[in-house]
């Protein structure tokens, strides 16, 4: 690109400049310090963050260089009555660092009644983190059992739990496990060209897909990212390119790309609209099918899957009265559904920690031997706790076009996604990595949580290498009753064996 010299005289005002440099097309080599005058090169990384940015933008995008900083701007004008000419309107964007990864700003909020900066808003006491995982472990978990761990009594437990409900916005969900109701998950990677749809535009085309369950708007390499379910590739196929062709997102110039996502850590909660779509996996007796087939839920099933994904903790004695049940019916299914791992457990997603914004970074293997021999490293970093209400990553899987995965994570300080993408480069091998900055989420949520990562494959996988001591798990089903012997019944209602179980506790075995 050639360089552009602009000459100014004494009295040339900043005013008269600016729209100058509107009219110059592919300005991404040249940046307008606000206090200087003068046209000066910026590094090429910034120019490639700049151009991410301009792209998903309608109006102009430009970068200033504030105190060493290079800040990036959207501007606009509009009309002032009172001086008769257009009035520059700006909106302050973000910073990209030299090694051009952009950092959101954050809009001014009024300063708390205790004036504690930002970050201190996140910090959480012991006894605060100890109720968060077992709540994250097993939200159906009784006070005085969650009194009992934390040393409280059952009243001053409940005023814990509700300060903290009302503080991180916790909902209550429920963990279903969609392999086993025939599922398979994707991620559809979407990048627009020199225009891009509006939200309302999104949303309008994703939010009616009961297939789809989690979509995000993005800066960097993609513009979206959606995470959908299908029953296989034939349906994961048709669905994009019903998205495609589309009236809403078919007019933009765009190229998209599909993939099969394994989670391996964390989960996607399920939306509501996904259970109008598994209502044809409800069993129905006829004489073609007089047992539920592996793929099937009853009546009932269904009912309480739905009922627990939108609320976690209500009573089942509620969940009884509102679909006609019989007494117990609710928790009885309950129990069978576990049994069968059709719900690991019932969990909850904090919606209102503050946290400055999400990152997906992706990461590419380019060499598989290199990256074998470090990989127990990444399994280590992604169980890693930092002292913040949650997880260290909130979503983690493998992606296989290409080969990689992708880690999506709460970013609570600046500096902190740049220190996680060096410390990748310092402890792992044969990859590559690219890093998005999630704007928005459109469609869905994550499930943002403290989980105990004991309980996770990665660590089964470190002490099964004996790179790590091996701590004792915590029972987080433990209801602290008395054992009770119960009789457990088959499908029909036959007698299969005799279990010592816990009382308020189901185990169905099938034939």
């Amino acid at each position: 690109m050639s360089n552009y010299s602009i000459f100014i005289c004494k009295k040339t005002r900043k005013t008269d400049i600016l729209p100058i440099l509107n009219r110059i097309y592919d300005a991404k080599h040249l940046y307008l310090s606000c206090i200087k005058t003068h046209m000066q090169e910026i590094p090429e990384a910034v120019s490639t963050a700049l151009d991410a940015i301009r792209e998903g933008k309608k109006h102009y995008v430009e970068i200033k260089v504030i105190k060493g900083r290079f800040c990036v701007f959207e501007s606009t004008s509009r009309w002032d009555k009172a001086k008769g000419r257009p009035r520059k309107v700006t909106n302050y964007l973000g910073t990209i660092t030299e090694t051009g990864i952009f950092t959101p700003g954050k809009k001014r909020v009024p300063k708390q009644e205790d004036n504690e900066p930002h970050k201190q808003q996140a910090e959480l006491t012991e006894i605060e983190k100890t109720v968060l995982v077992n709540l994250s472990m097993n939200a159906r978990m009784s006070m005085p059992v969650l009194a009992k761990r934390i040393g409280k009594t059952k009243r001053a437990t409940e005023g814990i739990v509700k300060r903290l409900e009302k503080r991180f916005g916790i909902r209550y969900i429920a963990e279903i496990d969609v392999e086993k109701l025939g599922y398979s998950k994707y991620l559809l990677f979407i990048k627009f060209g020199a225009s891009s749809p509006s939200n309302d535009e999104i949303y309008e085309s994703l939010a009616s897909e009961p297939n789809i369950q989690l979509a995000m708007i993005a800066i960097g390499k993609y513009n979206m990212i959606v995470y959908f379910l299908a029953e296989d590739n034939s349906e994961a196929s048709s669905l994009v390119y019903t998205l495609e062709s589309s009236s809403k997102l078919g007019k933009y110039v765009s190229r998209w790309y599909v993939t099969p996502f394994a989670e391996s850590y964390n989960f996607v909660p399920l939306r509501d609209e996904f259970f109008n779509r598994l209502k044809k996996n409800v069993w129905h007796r006829s004489r073609d099918t007089p047992r539920p087939g592996p793929r099937d839920i009853t009546r009932n099933e269904y009912a309480v899957m739905r009922e627990l994904n939108a609320n976690g903790v209500e009573n089942f004695t509620d969940i009884d009265k509102k679909n006609g049940f019989g007494k117990g019916t609710a928790q009885f299914t309950y129990y069978r559904l576990k049994s069968k791992g059709l719900i690991k457990r019932i969990t909850l997603t904090m919606q209102s920690v503050p946290l400055k914004y999400y990152s997906a970074i992706l990461m590419f293997r380019t060499n598989g031997i290199a990256f074998s021999n470090k990989r127990d490293n990444l399994l280590k970093d992604i169980i890693e706790q930092p002292p913040t209400p949650l997880n260290k990553y909130s979503l983690v899987g493998d992606i296989s076009t290409p080969t990689g995965g992708i880690f999506i994570t709460p970013i609570f300080n600046d500096g902190d996604l740049q220190a996680m993408l060096e410390n990748f480069k310092k402890v792992l091998s044969g990859v590559y990595t690219t890093e998005l900055v999630i704007t928005k989420f459109v469609v869905g949520l994550l499930a943002n949580r403290r989980l105990d990562n004991i309980y996770t494959s990665q660590y089964e996988t470190i002490v099964g290498k004996n790179l790590m001591q091996k701590t004792r798990k915590v029972n987080y089903e433990e209801t602290g009753r008395q054992k009770k012997h119960r009789v457990v019944t088959g499908f029909r209602g036959e007698r299969t064996k005799s279990t010592d179980s816990k009382e308020g506790e189901f185990s169905v075995y099938s034939e």
